[in-house]
């Protein structure tokens, strides 16, 4: 057993008037990071090559060089890692916190984005100050109207959970757990899903490495005698 993380959380759940057997709180990667990773830093390399144009072209270029490049310049380069950045920080890297209770008759699971205080301020500027400078640099070159107007697009459009910024709180309660007939385990993600006759459908539990163990001995205690448990290999 262990306390929870989170003292003033509240069980919010039918048998709440029982002491908890477990409780436990845990942020989890909310999709696999590792493919997003690299086609976000591919998205990088636009930005990083406009910008060090631009600054090459503003200080280093020779009188009579030539006109600038008007896709290639240092404030379409910043424009553009400002907007790939927070989309890598707060949709591809954002976390999910679940909060656990395990009571003897069944158990409760709560779970939201973990968003930072100051998510919200960051999406008003974006979706008042990227919109404007982009009508700025497009006033000044129409060619960049095209190459501005998918992130515009996407800031503007897209909804508050692609953007990372779905606060609401989703909540699940298990069946009884005399219910339950199979549980399977999944060691390299901590995951473990109590189930009945299928597999894909029943209560989904991710937990800290150190209480996996604890968690499977608090469920053989509460399953029927006759419940399969199947480690995932």
């Amino acid at each position: 057993m262990s306390p929870s993380e989170h003292k003033d959380f509240v069980a919010h759940e039918p048998d709440s008037i029982m002491p908890a057997l477990m409780t436990w709180s845990v942020k989890v990667q909310t999709r696999p990071a590792g493919a997003w990773d690299i086609a976000m830093a591919l998205l990088v390399l636009p930005g990083i090559a406009a910008l060090a144009n631009g600054l090459y072209e503003d200080h280093f270029a020779l009188p009579g060089h030539g006109a600038k490049s008007v896709l290639f310049s240092s404030i379409f380069g910043v424009v553009w890692l400002l907007i790939v950045g927070y989309m890598w920080l707060m949709v591809v890297r954002r976390k999910t916190v679940h909060h656990y209770g395990i009571h003897p008759r069944n158990g409760w699971h709560l779970h939201l984005l973990a968003v930072p205080q100051h998510g919200r301020l960051i999406l008003d500027l974006l979706r008042t100050g990227v919109p404007l400078l982009s009508l700025v640099l497009v006033l000044g070159n129409p060619p960049l109207a095209w190459l501005l107007a998918p992130p515009v697009a996407a800031i503007l459009l897209g909804p508050r959970s692609w953007l990372g910024l779905d606060i609401d709180t989703h909540t699940q309660i298990s069946a009884p757990w005399s219910s339950y007939q199979q549980v399977l385990i999944d060691r390299q993600n901590n995951r473990v899903v109590a189930s009945h006759s299928d597999l894909g459908d029943g209560f989904e539990a991710h937990l800290p490495e150190h209480l996996l163990d604890s968690y499977l001995n608090t469920l053989r205690s509460l399953l029927p005698d006759n419940a399969l448990f199947v480690h995932n290999r």
